[in-house]
């Protein structure tokens, strides 16, 4: 018997430590869905808004949205898609004739992410100069790491449409994808590069509690070249393990704890 002993023994918190370990490397795979906060920009309220549904290139249902019908604005403690109020606050600036542009009227859309590309802040001033820049600041961002993703969408295939995050790389003279507010189902298309066409532009593991982007279009004075910003997502890259994960780390540990204690009473 003390020969068995000599031999299990040892390998018994060997065993009980690898269980805690293959919990902590779980958890450094397994995540909890990261949060995001989600904003639309709408003129004309929640009949044209994404409403209750999912939409967006990261899915969810939680979206503010921002109806106001003039060229500047602000809106605080935005939800993220838990629905739990955060700190992060946006103020905008959109020098267009209107402010906000509704480029699809049609109801009902096919689908929420019709919807979200379907208005939005615009620059553009049909009846006055060109070059007039928009922006829009987001404030107390809560994460230590994020992704921005900014939705785009216009009337007419342009090749002169400018996004620019302050300190961040421009995308300049990128085209729009038209119509996606009647194209069933939506393709989100990335724009990467100066001169490219898509839908959205997206700048990632972003730090620090505030960013500014801005836009701007190099056409000329046409209402059917309207267009602009649609909305927004923050999404935090921030890795939160899963519960199961914490639970075998702790349950490994445990065990180990308890059996050394066992050991030494018999001892």
């Amino acid at each position: 018997m003390k020969i068995k002993n000599r031999f299990v023994q040892p390998f018994v918190p060997a065993a009980l430590a690898a269980i805690a370990l293959a919990g902590f490397a779980a958890s450094a795979h397994a995540q909890i869905s990261a949060p995001v906060v989600s904003v639309e920009f709408n003129r004309w309220g929640p009949q044209y808004s994404i409403g209750a549904g999912s939409a967006g290139l990261v899915p969810e249902g939680d979206w503010t949205l921002v109806t106001q019908n003039n060229n500047s604005g602000s809106v605080s403690n935005l939800v993220d898609s838990t629905g739990a109020a955060t700190t992060v606050g946006c103020s905008f600036a959109a020098p267009g004739d209107d402010g906000m542009t509704q480029l699809g009227q049609t109801l009902p859309f096919a689908t929420p992410d019709n919807a979200l590309l379907a208005g939005g802040l615009t620059e553009n001033s049909y009846n006055g100069p060109t070059g007039n820049i928009g922006n829009v600041t987001l404030s107390n961002i809560p994460y230590a790491s994020y992704d921005l993703i900014i939705y785009l969408e216009g009337q007419a295939v342009v090749n002169d449409f400018n996004v620019t995050l302050s300190g961040g790389p421009a995308y300049t003279d990128v085209a729009f994808n038209t119509g996606d507010w009647t194209a069933s189902p939506v393709v989100y298309t990335p724009i990467t590069a100066s001169g490219g066409t898509g839908n959205y532009v997206e700048y990632s593991n972003l730090t620090g509690a505030s960013q500014t982007f801005t836009w701007n279009a190099d056409w000329d004075n046409s209402y059917s070249q309207d267009g602009g910003v649609t909305g927004f997502q923050i999404v935090s890259t921030g890795a939160v393990p899963e519960p199961a994960t914490w639970a075998t780390a702790l349950c490994g540990l445990g065990m180990l704890l308890g059996f050394r204690k066992f050991r030494g009473r018999k001892a």
